[in-house]
């Protein structure tokens, strides 16, 4: 897996990081064989459509790379009734539009979108359970989680759904994206139309609760990193 965090540029010397940024990929998706390497793409798209601008960047990641999940984007259904851009996308509408309508990796691209990944679904009382359960922990998952409880969705919920994709529903959905706002819309499907509709996976359910569900998994990283914490302070 490779997260594009990782190799981020700064806005100063944008145009040396830039460089930087694309070596070490190309270097790392060299080393792997052919659709087995996995991009997890949790801010704006800046990166990832500067390097789909490189024809032979480009090609080398149409064929190594097997999934690319990316956290961002807005709900298209009908009734999700969604205005406004979500916040990555916005952040670089331009970029975002390179890489969701690249037909190179479109069937390759796993979008979780701000709705299906946002704090307004968990379920009454989440949060305080979650607060009070790992209150006294030492690591630092269970202080972020206790003071910020509410940090569990969004970033979390990509990762989650990319680990579990036996607990989550995908769904290929037709959309448009305006590449000045960065705000996505729904594919309209006539003929006339049909050169601005682009078609990926979105991810359509996530479960929050059950053993199968988000907080579980959450709570067992937890786990992971508290025993990791006591491990280190008696080594």
């Amino acid at each position: 897996m490779l997260d594009d965090r990782s190799i981020t540029g700064e806005e100063e010397g944008k145009k040396k990081c830039s460089d930087s940024t694309e070596k070490k990929l190309i270097k790392v998706l060299e080393g792997h064989q052919d659709n087995s390497v996995d991009l997890i793409c949790l801010g704006p798209l800046t990166n990832v459509a500067n390097w789909l601008r490189v024809p032979t960047t480009e090609n080398l990641m149409a064929n190594k790379l097997k999934e690319i999940w990316i956290m961002g984007g807005n709900d298209v259904a009908e009734n999700a009734n969604v205005h406004r851009p979500e916040f990555n996308f916005k952040q670089d509408p331009s970029a975002a539009n390179e890489v969701l309508t690249n037909s190179k990796i479109a069937d390759k691209i796993r979008v979780v979108t701000e709705q299906i990944s946002s704090p307004q679904n968990a379920p009454d009382g989440l949060f305080e359970f979650m607060k009070t359960k790992h209150g006294a922990g030492n690591g630092i998952l269970s202080k972020v989680v206790h003071r910020w409880p509410e940090e569990i969705f969004f970033d979390p919920v990509c990762v989650f759904s990319y680990s579990n994709p036996g607990h989550i529903e995908l769904r290929k959905v037709s959309f448009r994206i305006d590449p000045e706002s960065g705000l996505l819309s729904s594919g309209k499907g006539d003929a006339k139309a049909q050169t601005n509709d682009h078609t990926v996976d979105f991810v359509t359910y996530v479960p929050i609760e059950g053993k199968n569900g988000l907080t579980s998994w959450i709570n067992e990283a937890i786990e992971k990193d508290e025993l990791q914490e006591q491990n280190d302070a008696t080594s």
